[in-house]
């Protein structure tokens, strides 16, 4: 399998994951990076306390997949 054939794969695979939860507030923001920028994305739940933080860094050998695949995950979290 090529790498953009796992990509569209993956990207299927998410495709059939559910709605999303619901999050009070989603941030995106660019971190420049070599060779590329990266996308981070900040969920933010309506509790009002303090939170803990989670950071969640996606895997996918750092070739397949991106950050829509793990945003179910990441709101569910």
């Amino acid at each position: 399998m090529s790498v953009e054939e796992a990509r569209r794969s993956f990207a299927d695979m998410a495709a059939l994951q559910n709605v999303p939860e619901a999050v009070a507030k989603i941030e995106d923001c660019i971190v420049p990076g070599q060779p590329t920028d990266i996308l981070v994305r900040t969920y933010t739940p309506a509790e009002k306390e303090p939170l803990p933080v989670l950071v969640d860094f996606h895997g996918g050998g750092w070739v397949v997949g991106n950050i829509a695949p793990h945003n179910r995950l990441c709101r569910t979290l």
